[in-house]
């Protein structure tokens, strides 16, 4: 009976289920990729001089009455020029000739606060060619749409009040471009200066490829 019980005794200690822990998985890391400019802009742009609050010293910051309305002809005129969408340019050209006067009195205020005719033309240079920034121009066509739309309803005497609202709008695209601009930049500097912390992939061909098998609750290589 003894004989009989040891031998009862090994078959069981036999069949004992035994656990299986898998390898842990071989971790590598990956290079973070070089960041690249937004919009698909040039790796060289100029931004604007950023201001104490984090703003951006654009052409159309801090503008009298007369420059506010003859910078959002500007604006409209670049997007009537550039956004291909004739009714943009129907109402752009419905703008400039419902608010002749207003906009002949802006120009002549402009100029004279510009410092003569060769700084004025150099000033409206800068200022088209700020409003032609190509990685801009489809929000920029966006904003210009809504405001030329606005402009073709916009009473003789509440020009002004559609350049002091309008403006900012037409401006937004820019300073928003310019915010993720300069974001670009420090990301890039910390990549060349090698401060981004590279991303970790695991290799799950380690794990076990064998099917589990279950006893008693417990997870069991079979074989």
């Amino acid at each position: 009976m003894a004989a009989a019980a040891v031998v009862l005794s090994g078959c069981a200690k036999e069949r004992e289920s035994v656990a299986v822990v898998a390898p842990p998985p071989v971790v590598a890391t990956v290079p973070v990729a070089k960041p690249v400019p937004p919009a698909g802009a040039a790796a060289n742009i100029i931004l604007p001089a950023r201001l104490a609050d984090g703003s951006f010293d654009t052409p159309n910051r801090a503008l009298g009455d007369a420059a506010m309305l003859w910078h959002l002809r500007a604006a409209l005129n670049v997007a009537a020029l550039r956004c291909n969408d004739q009714a943009l340019i129907d109402a752009y050209n419905g703008f400039v000739r419902t608010h002749a006067k207003a906009l002949a009195k802006a120009h002549d205020g402009t100029m004279a606060g510009s410092g003569g005719q060769a700084a004025f033309d150099g000033r409206m240079t800068k200022l088209y060619n700020y409003f032609a920034l190509p990685p801009v121009q489809d929000a920029f066509c966006a904003a210009a749409t809504t405001i030329a739309t606005e402009a073709t309803t916009t009473p003789l005497g509440e020009v002004q009040r559609l350049a002091t609202l309008g403006l900012p709008v037409l401006d937004a695209p820019f300073t928003n471009f310019f915010a993720r601009y300069a974001s670009y930049r420090a990301d890039l500097a910390a990549w060349q200066a090698g401060q981004v912390a590279p991303r970790l992939a695991y290799d799950m061909t380690v794990m076990s490829a064998d099917p589990i098998a279950r006893r008693s609750g417990i997870a069991v290589a079979s074989r």
